[in-house]
């Protein structure tokens, strides 16, 4: 027998968020912007941030903030209220 693999459907719209940061060797603000379902960890983006950008050390702690607020990475975008493109 096989084991099957624990995998999470996510449901609902998809919206477009874009995370802005600085680049690692210097002061330039840069903006990429991620799709995710509303219903989606934020964790998820992150783990696709790092994926896309993987020149970044994975010993450096990413964090969000939406709002003037930190993000919980375990909440989604519907917790927040967000709409497509914040």
């Amino acid at each position: 027998p096989t084991a099957s693999a624990n995998t999470t459907s996510y449901h609902g719209p998809i919206i477009s968020v874009s995370l802005r940061y600085q680049g690692l060797h210097s002061n330039k603000e840069i903006k990429s912007t991620f799709k995710i379902k509303m219903d989606e960890p934020f964790q998820h983006l992150v783990d696709r941030f790092r994926a896309v950008h993987s020149t970044i050390p994975s010993s450096l702690n990413i964090g969000l903030n939406f709002d003037g607020q930190d993000v919980d990475l375990t909440k989604n975008p519907h917790s927040l209220d967000m709409e497509d493109e914040d």
